[in-house]
């Protein structure tokens, strides 16, 4: 079902790191399925980070009252003299305000994306970040807590909304992606972030669409692109996917819900009418180019839904046959959904470490 990688090619490097599954959370927001079930069921299995450290409103920074003077007083001259106030010790200085925007990167109604600061920057790193729900659910908002947490390490956070299926079949998701990327480069100056480093993250289905656009930079162009975007350079400086299935054939042959959500993502009657064509053509292990950028692939070593072999091997296997910066970790204990009970977060902030102060060369 999968095709072998070359032998010239060593085999990817899995780590297994210690953690705890996850309880599933509920979705906030549902969308209704033709044939893959309740959205219920999708958010109870493929829904990834709803416990998100994010606010819709900005947060104000904490005003200091300052410190309460205190004296020493001799009590033979208390009438004498009035007691001098020690000098109070300067006040910690207030964290820096979280603010936040929403704002339309294309012409449909779902082609709406958040920017949240740790404070008003200029030049700074940016991850977008993908959210998960089957491609059939899910908002902006679902942003898992150890992607929200580098806000403190200095990163802005563009999180995207993108057209569902099963109403916008393959590839209207990816084209709105790859919309999402180039609109947020022509607009890092305003945005104070730095073009050049523009991580993607996704997760579950929206691991599937970041690593599509990550691994073929500028494949899933929208035809009916404005010139302005198109011609700018889609490709992200790094990837992070979450879960992410990478190979639709072996969504579709593993039991669950996966196999419905495929053929409602593809406009399939049923999976098994699939074709091979198409869930190849949809896999991002077919379009790994030379130019894919560093990589780090996260699974729960629990899941049986995407379980990191196949989908985890496989496209590490592709990513190395043009580049040998990819990581694959297998966390043990974890399942589907990753949040800060499974997952350490120093994996994260130590392989985006690099981009805090080098930009892509």
């Amino acid at each position: 079902m999968f095709p072998e990688s070359p032998a010239a090619h060593a085999e990817p490097v899995v780590q297994v790191l210690d953690a705890r599954d996850t309880q599933t959370r509920p979705p906030r927001r549902g969308r209704s399925l033709v044939r893959a079930g309740t959205a219920c069921m999708i958010a109870g299995v493929l829904n990834l980070g709803i416990a998100a450290n994010r606010s819709d409103e900005p947060t104000a920074a904490p005003v200091s009252t300052g410190a309460v003077a205190a004296s020493v007083v001799d009590h033979e001259s208390t009438l004498e003299h009035a007691p001098e106030p020690e000098e109070s010790a300067p006040a910690p200085a207030p964290p820096a305000p979280r603010l936040a925007e929403t704002r339309a990167y294309g012409p449909e109604p779902e082609h709406l994306l958040d920017v949240q600061w740790p404070s008003r920057t200029t030049h700074a790193p940016a991850i977008i970040y993908v959210h998960s729900g089957g491609w059939a659910s899910g908002t902006r908002t679902n942003i898992p807590d150890f992607v929200m947490g580098q806000l403190d390490n200095g990163w802005v956070i563009v999180s995207i909304d993108y057209r569902l299926s099963p109403e916008h079949p393959y590839p209207a998701a990816g084209h709105d992606v790859d919309r999402a990327i180039r609109w947020t480069k022509q607009h890092a100056v305003e945005l104070g972030i730095d073009a050049d480093r523009i991580v993607l993250a996704g997760g579950s289905a929206g691991g599937h669409l970041a690593t599509t656009a990550a691994g073929a930079p500028g494949r899933l162009r929208d035809p009916n692109l404005p010139a302005e975007l198109a011609a700018i350079d889609p490709r992200p400086a790094a990837l992070i996917a979450l879960v992410a299935p990478t190979d639709l054939a072996a969504l579709v042959a593993t039991p669950g819900i996966g196999g419905p959500l495929t053929a409602d993502l593809l406009a399939c009657p049923t999976p098994t009418t699939c074709s091979p064509e198409a869930l190849r053509e949809a896999s991002p292990i077919t379009h790994v180019a030379v130019g894919a950028p560093p990589a780090l692939f996260l699974y729960g070593e629990l899941d049986t839904l995407v379980p990191e072999s196949p989908h985890g091997t496989a496209i590490a296997a592709a990513w190395r046959a043009v580049t040998t910066d990819v990581q694959v970790v297998n966390i043990a204990g974890a399942g589907h959904n990753l949040d800060l009970t499974t997952v350490d977060p120093t994996i994260v902030t130590t392989f985006l470490a690099r981009w805090l102060t080098e930009p892509l060369q």
